[in-house]
């Protein structure tokens, strides 16, 4: 199996802003270290092959730190998901620099963090863009549902892009949330070549939730992404807010039983290899 989407931090880095200062009560149960080591062990206890590792910072040393410690995996992270500002002038010429690192295998800007849910329409980022499809590079959008018309219109318009939706596109799942989140998720799914991953559900879910909490969710984005375009992924250690690993995986493995078992592989593997280009041969 592939986990792609898990993250690693060191605190004392003191880049990320959003965790590792104390002030938010509700990140104490994963504000400490999370390295190379704590992810070997949980992938060697879940039969997890390969991995990709997912920036957790608005800065370029976070992303140069991410691909030293890929390097350092022994082959495990397979790939890193790194971060520019997209809208700098030097971008392109920054992101053909990172890019020397074959471990770089997409770019993500931390869309859900900007006020502006239409940032990623503004021209100033297409030089960055280009330069993203030039490099043979992905795109990961970190978005919840108040992104997603802009996302679909982004989409829309790069349709050479090789993009993919994190998160499921966050629903508020904790309040019930539905609309516009499904309909606009569909409408992706149906006009654009992106992809999504089947991750993150769990952390928008209520405290002590159950499977069937989440399957609605995750059925939808089956029935719309199909099990070519779904990718699974842990979202650890911030799962951990509300869920355990194994846990997640299991529930994630229940939602998918129904599907043949080549389409199982697909969404657990094969579909992360083949969108981020992974030197791994699909069987």
């Amino acid at each position: 199996m592939i986990d792609a989407h898990h993250h690693l931090w060191k605190l004392s880095r003191a880049d990320y802003g959003w965790i590792g200062d104390g002030r938010n009560p509700a990140l104490a149960p994963i504000e400490r270290d999370y390295l190379v080591e704590d992810y070997r062990s949980l992938a060697a206890e879940n039969g997890i092959s390969g991995s990709i590792v997912v920036q957790a910072a608005q800065t370029v040393a976070e992303t140069r730190w991410l691909l030293d410690q890929a390097r350092a995996s022994n082959g495990l992270i397979k790939g890193v998901v790194g971060w520019i500002d997209m809208a700098a002038g030097d971008a392109p010429d920054l992101l053909r620099d990172l890019a020397n690192e074959p471990l770089l295998r997409s770019i993500r800007p931390m869309l859900q963090e900007i006020a502006d849910v239409e940032w990623i329409l503004q021209p100033k980022i297409v030089p960055a863009l280009h330069a993203v499809k030039e490099l043979d590079l992905s795109f990961d959008l970190l978005v919840r549902p108040a992104y997603l018309k802009a996302a679909l219109t982004f989409l829309t318009r790069n349709p050479d892009l090789r993009a993919i939706v994190d998160h499921g596109g966050k629903p508020d799942i904790a309040n019930g949330m539905w609309q516009p989140w499904a309909q606009d998720m569909g409408h992706i799914a149906r006009e654009t070549p992106a992809y999504c991953k089947l991750s993150g559900l769990v952390t928008e879910a209520r405290p002590n939730w159950k499977p069937g909490d989440l399957r609605r969710y995750a059925e939808h984005l089956i029935e719309c992404f199909g099990a070519d375009r779904l990718v699974w992924g842990s979202d650890w250690p911030v799962m951990l807010l509300n869920a355990d690993y194994d846990g997640w995986l299991a529930a994630a493995r229940q939602f998918i039983a129904s599907q043949t078992s080549a389409d199982q592989m697909a969404i657990m593997s094969d579909n992360a290899i083949r969108f981020y280009r992974l030197p791994v041969r699909t069987p």
